[in-house]
């Protein structure tokens, strides 16, 4: 990407520096060595280029070894056990985690006040994971965690602790809407986190969202910068995580399997608590930051036992219909159809009738159903598919003529 980046020895991570910076630098240890010598911005532009030559290195930061940077110092996690390491330079980090190492700290609050009380036990598992896998940088899972429920739960501090574990430097908002656009990718070199809060109900149908199935699944992405030539690629090894009060549906886009296969469910559905407390998150980073980190780590490692022994991470079945609910949720109307319809020569049905049968079949099912007018475009298209049956303009009912398929029943009628 013709960028300089300079290793600082407190932090331990390679920081970027401006070529203008770069030109003081030397302006400054000619005037050192020899006070006469001649400092335009031409040659010093001259300098810079040959440097570029002799320091480059392709891919510098693609790989990323299983060690978590910290404010402290580097911790590597290796068959279950914690290692802590001094920064290095051979590590080639550049995306730190604010938050200080003390083996010792707990998180009483963050567990019994944000955590447990707010979500199914089972569920409290999977944060612990994902909130472990942030701080690796990458995506080993390559999965992203949708956090759904009712207002004022702490779905949206929850997040905020994943910034803030992560780093809100290393973090870049997540917006599906633009995703499909050629500038949005390259706002994401350098970032590990990609975060959506309290997004829309459409969040997930936006004409970008297919994109996050390749940010967190290994893909390999071009990004293009406004004003350079370059020729950028990056790995699609992003954590994301995406907070909403809506029932989220998915443009699956005729792909469920990679949709099932990226996916993990987090549903905020308890009692909100009695007393809310402002900038909770901050809060509990301040008080028990060191804390949530270990629990954090505990989680990593369980992880990553499981992405070893299982090649994924092993959810429940419960867990599993949660993310198979939503799933059939956002293909609702091919649901009804395949469930409630079938073929049957000599019999039809008119599209209004489709349509009412398909209205009461989804809060039965617990689901919201798409609008009148999605339903009536996407109807012929697939009723050819399930049925092979094509829309007439002359199903006859006693009101007359009307628009429908024929050679098809319901199955109750049967």
């Amino acid at each position: 990407m013709s960028e300089f980046f300079q290793y600082n020895h407190h932090s331990g991570a390679f920081e970027k520096i401006t070529p203008a910076a770069i030109k003081t630098e030397i302006a400054q240890r000619l005037q050192d060595y020899d006070a006469t010598m001649q400092r335009t911005d031409s040659k010093l532009s001259a300098v810079v280029n040959v440097l570029k030559g002799q320091a480059e290195q392709r891919g510098a930061f693609d790989e990323k070894p299983n060690v978590i940077h910290l404010a402290n110092c580097m911790v590597a996690v290796k068959q279950g056990q914690i290692h802590k390491m001094r920064f290095s330079p051979t590590f080639k980090s550049r995306n730190q985690s604010p938050i200080i190492f003390d083996p010792r700290a707990e998180c009483p609050r963050f567990l019994n006040e944000l955590i447990i009380p707010a979500v199914h036990p089972e569920d409290v598992a999977i944060i612990q994971k994902m909130l472990g896998q942030v701080l690796l940088g990458k995506n080993p899972s390559q999965r992203f965690l949708l956090v759904t429920g009712l207002g004022g739960r702490g779905k949206t501090q929850l997040i905020e602790i994943f910034r803030m574990i992560a780093g809100v430097h290393n973090c870049y908002q997540l917006r599906t809407q633009y995703l499909g656009d050629r500038f949005e990718l390259f706002r994401c070199l350098g970032k590990t986190l990609l975060t959506g809060v309290d997004v829309k109900p459409d969040f997930m149908q936006q004409k970008g969202a297919d994109t996050i199935k390749a940010l967190v699944g290994g893909d390999s992405l071009s990004p293009e910068g406004k004003g350079s030539n370059g020729d950028f690629t990056m790995k699609g090894d992003f954590n994301v995580v995406i907070g909403s009060n809506s029932r989220l549906k998915v443009k699956l886009a005729g792909d469920v399997d990679a949709w099932r296969r990226r996916m993990l469910i987090v549903k905020y559905e308890n009692p909100p608590p009695k007393k809310k407390i402002p900038y909770f998150a901050e809060l509990l980073i301040k008080q028990e930051g060191s804390g949530i980190l270990n629990w954090a780590i505990r989680g990593l490692i369980d992880l990553m036992d499981e992405i070893e022994t299982h090649g994924d991470i092993q959810l429940t079945e419960r867990q599993k219909s949660i993310v198979e609910s939503l799933l059939s949720e956002s293909d609702s109307l091919r649901h009804f159809l395949k469930n409630s319809v079938v073929k049957a020569p000599t019999y039809d049905l008119t599209v209004p009738e489709i349509v009412e049968a398909y209205a009461e079949y989804c809060p039965a099912m617990g689901w919201d159903p798409l609008p009148i007018t999605t339903v009536q475009s996407q109807i012929e298209s697939l009723m050819l598919e399930e049925f092979q049956v094509s829309k007439s303009n002359s199903i006859n009912r006693l009101s007359g003529n009307q628009k429908g398929f024929r050679n098809v029943a319901f199955k109750t009628d049967l």
